[in-house]
């Protein structure tokens, strides 16, 4: 499924493409990605990451996981989405 999101997201923009995911997914997620359209511009970051970066598009994998598996309390600033345009897809778990 995580293939399919950045294949249809690479057709859709020119850029970067981030994929966050939790830290418990992250090996899979760079896994299900190898080979698959588009996958030269995807960066598979978790969302401390991610902090301070720009991506043409983004997928977030498993918001509850995120929250789930954030060390820093109950306040999770993990998962944003910046006001410049761009498309966001709530990407599905990647097996």
């Amino acid at each position: 499924a995580l293939a399919r999101h950045v294949a249809d997201l690479a057709g859709q923009v020119e850029g970067t493409i981030g994929v966050l995911a939790p830290p418990s997914l992250i090996d899979l997620s760079r896994d299900a990605l190898e080979g698959a359209p588009g996958a030269e511009r995807v960066r598979v970051v978790t969302p401390l990451q991610a902090k301070g970066l720009e991506y043409d598009a983004a997928v977030v994998l498993a918001p509850d996981l995120i929250v789930a598996e954030h060390n820093g309390g109950t306040r999770v600033n993990g998962v944003y989405a910046p006001t410049s345009p761009f498309v966001i897809e709530k990407g599905e778990q990647p097996y």
